[in-house]
């Protein structure tokens, strides 16, 4: 799907060093992991009916269900531009 909106975002040199880490560690670019997050936010955030705790509270205990471990497992449907970002 192409991408038609653009969203710059602000990042301190830390954060930003922090999310690319992290992203490759998950087979994504940056801009596919901060998609895959805002989509996550906006889905739970339907699925809660506008009733979330800020800033979210990241389980720990692994996934809930297969539906979100599988996701987890195939990050790929989130990362259509595979090129490596700066």
């Amino acid at each position: 799907m192409k991408k038609k909106a653009s969203l710059p975002v602000r990042l301190d040199l830390d954060e930003k060093r922090r999310l690319k880490e992290a992203s490759e560690r998950m087979g994504l670019n940056a801009s596919a992991m901060i998609r895959l997050l805002v989509r996550s936010f906006v889905e739970e955030y339907d699925r809660s009916d506008g009733h979330l705790e800020l800033p979210p509270r990241w389980r720990k205990d692994g996934a809930a269900d297969g539906e979100r471990a599988h996701a987890a497992e195939s990050p790929a449907i989130y990362a259509t531009n595979h090129r490596k970002t700066r």
